[in-house]
């Protein structure tokens, strides 16, 4: 098998993993800004740390950001943060943004293209 085939095979994987892969179902909520250590100059990376509340019950998480100016204010101690917690698992979070597979599915949309080109443009002419 060629590369061109392998590229394509890979991909078509990527894509059918993706498309079935479950995962765990999640639920928004409203945490808020608990940390928020600011970057320091040069670097992009911000450390977050938020709490939110299920059921009564008190949960943290903590992400690394990219921050950029467009964002400034945004991730202040205080502001609202939106969260995805695990149904099932409400001490398991996301934020600010819930789990996605999407990239591997436009990962493997790449390679099946990819690859065809190879076996187009490497075939017997």
């Amino acid at each position: 098998m060629g590369f061109g085939s392998t590229l394509v095979v890979g991909g078509v994987i990527l894509i059918l993993f993706g498309i079935f892969w479950h995962l765990p179902r999640v639920t928004r909520t409203t945490g808020v800004i608990v940390e928020s250590a600011p970057p320091v100059y040069g670097q992009t990376l911000r450390t977050i740390t938020y709490d939110y509340t299920v059921s009564g019950a008190h949960y943290h998480g903590q992400r690394f950001l990219r921050y950029g100016r467009q964002y400034v204010g945004m991730y202040d101690v205080g502001s609202s943060f939106p969260v995805y917690f695990v149904t099932a698992h409400p001490e398991q979070s996301y934020a600010p943004f819930p789990p996605r597979v999407y990239p591997m599915i436009g990962t493997g949309i790449v390679w099946v293209l990819f690859g065809a080109v190879l076996i187009i443009l490497g075939g017997p002419r």
